[in-house]
């Protein structure tokens, strides 16, 4: 069995609704099962195995336990190929609290019934990424046509390891964020940027800024507007949640009426962190 982790391919995730790039492993499958862990995923991400055609043989991939028991079926999903020479699978997001070591396992049948079962260990870590929004607020003045402009709102990345909090790292970039837009002076809610990710790179400052479009003021009155981050995924399929223990996921926008040509709009949390 063989991949090649410096690639990545395009895939149809079912659960995320669009592409997203996938590590493809790299390793030649031994004959007998791994000995030894040979990749290391955070539950909930996307990758694709292949191994060798051979004319006329038939492909079945299973995943397994440490024990080689079947792993229960909400713990995984096949997104395409189980029966295939290639296969594409999902970790899924069970919320772990701790490590759990599996086997990815395809067997591999010639026509007169023969078989051969070969096997790959994958240690399945908790998914402990989380975003919030940033401690800082936003304060931003506008003038003349730039007070329909954006405001620029900040986001933090990390993982929560204990009392440790880390950004998360280059390797799990590009992000795709989706996050709506609530008028709560006049009612209505839209999607933001049009209901499309917007895709967040790495910066190694860890300063991530989320360029807000949908708020927009008038000259002669106070609209006040709430800001909520919808989904977050890394570019395994990797869903990042919200860290409900350090800020509420809303940010309240207020957009205040024009004075003397100068126009000022706030964006802050609901709550300090905790």
């Amino acid at each position: 069995m063989h991949s090649d982790k410096t690639k990545t391919l395009k895939h149809r995730a079912r659960q995320l609704g669009r592409r997203f790039a996938m590590a493809v492993a790299a390793l030649i499958f031994a004959t007998s099962f791994a000995n030894a862990q040979d990749f290391t995923f955070i539950e909930g991400e996307i990758h694709s195995f292949s191994v060798e055609y051979h004319e006329g043989n038939s492909f079945v991939w299973t995943y397994n336990d440490e024990a080689f028991n079947p792993m229960p079926v909400e713990s995984y999903d096949f997104i395409e190929g189980q029966d295939s020479t290639g296969v594409t699978v999902q970790f899924m997001d069970i919320s772990r609290t701790e490590s759990e070591l599996t086997y990815l396992a395809v067997t591999e049948t010639r026509p007169e019934g023969c078989s051969t079962t070969r096997a790959v260990s994958i240690l399945i870590q908790p998914n402990n990424m989380y975003f919030d929004f940033a401690s800082l607020d936003t304060d931003e003045c506008y003038s003349g046509m730039e007070y329909f402009a954006g405001v620029a709102v900040g986001m933090d990345f990390r993982f929560r390891e204990g009392a440790s909090y880390e950004p998360i790292p280059e390797s799990r970039f590009p992000l795709q964020v989706k996050y709506t837009v609530e008028n709560t002076t006049d009612g209505g809610v839209v999607e933001g940027n049009g209901g499309e990710y917007v895709e967040v790179t790495y910066s190694a400052e860890n300063t991530y800024m989320l360029e807000v479009t949908e708020a927009q003021g008038e000259f002669d009155r106070t609209i006040e507007y709430e800001l909520a981050i919808t989904e977050v995924v890394d570019k395994y399929g990797t869903h990042i949640t919200h860290d409900e223990d350090r800020r509420l996921q809303i940010r309240i926008m207020n957009h205040l009426p024009q004075t003397e040509g100068m126009e000022m709009v706030l964006a802050y949390n609901v709550t300090p962190i905790k």
